[in-house]
């Protein structure tokens, strides 16, 4: 838990360690001739209640880190708010996606 909240400051530190680790991941998968193995889809942050203003400076702070972000498709957020049922009050979803 105490993680969640140096976020920025542990995503700061490993960065660097784990950026190169893509390019020499795809670099050997290359080699090997699989380069299909590795997808770069970035991933979903979902955000239960009110919380839209936690949720939109969540994504300002992933923008300053050099990650990006952007709204989930539509048929996503209306299939996660259907899974959850009637007690989810509200839902953020956003993308975060690797650098290309």
């Amino acid at each position: 838990m105490l993680a969640a909240f140096r976020r920025e400051r542990n995503t700061r530190h490993l960065a660097p360690i784990v950026r190169p680790s893509v390019e020499a991941l795809e670099r050997l998968l290359t080699e090997i001739g699989r380069r299909d193995l590795l997808k770069r889809n970035g991933h979903y942050e979902v955000w239960l209640g009110h919380c839209s203003g936690l949720a939109l400076a969540q994504a300002d702070s992933m923008r300053r880190l050099g990650i990006r972000t952007e709204p989930a498709p539509r048929e996503l957020l209306r299939r996660t708010l259907r899974s959850l049922g009637p007690e989810c009050r509200g839902v953020v979803v956003s993308r975060l996606r690797p650098r290309r």
